[in-house]
């Protein structure tokens, strides 16, 4: 990489960095004056109240994830009965002995 290149970079990339860190320590419960947010205790697991927002936003999104085939499978489920049903009636005339007349509505060359 050309040295005039990493110039031109260096200070974007800088605060971009900078940029990360800083949100991170804010999901982390961390405040601009190093203070730590106050902790809650869960299911015998300390956690940051920063923390425990995410990790309830984690637990939502993780939850509609499992809805969203449980629907899928009903829907299937639901669709599969349908389609025996209607099997169960058309096999009633699928079974039936049907005579054609091939020749019923053909004109005779002559």
């Amino acid at each position: 990489m050309e040295a005039a290149h990493v110039k031109n970079h260096a200070p974007h990339a800088r605060g971009a960095f900078i940029a990360a860190v800083a949100a991170r320590t804010v999901a982390c419960g961390l405040t601009a004056d190093a203070a730590v947010e106050p902790m809650t205790e869960r299911g015998g697991v300390v956690l940051l109240v920063g923390l425990q927002v995410v990790l309830e936003e984690l637990v939502a999104e993780v939850a509609a994830h499992r809805k969203k085939p449980e629907s899928e499978r009903v829907t299937l489920v639901r669709q599969r009965s349908e389609l025996q049903e209607f099997d169960e009636k058309l096999r009633h005339y699928a079974d039936q002995r049907i005579t054609l007349d091939l020749d019923a509505g053909v004109k005779a060359e002559g």
